[in-house]
């Protein structure tokens, strides 16, 4: 991942404009040009009956053994042509 995005544009705007569904979640993110790690985005995604929903999601890297979503290191710049081989990801 990279550090920083940006998202310029209003949840329900672009939901709008993709002909998506949006929820809560996605509704209060606020447009940014300096989006950083951990923060609550907006993602488009499937639902279970095969639509697509512009939801809230954190933006992170968490390895799928951890306990928390709270890592004493860094995750979220691990490159793909290494992280996995990382002791890290495993």
């Amino acid at each position: 991942m990279c550090g920083r995005f940006a998202m310029p544009w209003d949840p329900d705007e672009l939901a709008d404009r993709l002909g998506v569904n949006t929820n809560e979640d996605a509704r209060s993110v606020a447009p940014s040009y300096n989006i950083a790690p951990d923060a609550t985005i907006a993602v488009i995604r499937r639902t279970a009956d095969g639509g697509s929903l512009l939801a809230g999601a954190r933006w992170n890297l968490i390895p799928a053994w951890s306990d928390t979503d709270r890592l004493p290191y860094p995750t979220f710049n691990a490159r793909v042509e290494s992280a996995a081989g990382l002791a890290t990801m495993y």
